[in-house]
């Protein structure tokens, strides 16, 4: 992949952040998370996993914003020095 065509993918990674629907995906994602983050209703050893499992899914998409947008700057970055 050469530079311009991860710039653009960048660029829809930015654009997709910036709407409406990605917000409201990242609220019912938090939701999730604080639905799935107690003990109260795990009466079992593999409920236990399966929340475990699950909390890490969306953990995950909850810092995937974040990631990208990190892994953006260290890209810039390491243009800059590049000239």
């Amino acid at each position: 992949m050469d530079n311009s065509e991860v710039l653009k993918q960048y660029e829809e990674y930015f654009d997709l952040f910036s709407r409406s629907g990605w917000q409201l995906f990242m609220e019912d994602v938090e939701s999730m998370i604080d639905g799935l983050d107690s003990l109260d209703y795990v009466s079992s050893l593999e409920e236990l996993h399966s929340h475990k499992g699950q909390l890490l899914i969306l953990k995950r998409i909850r810092g995937f914003q974040n990631a990208i947008e990190a892994a953006y700057e260290d890209l810039q970055q390491n243009s800059e020095e590049l000239y």
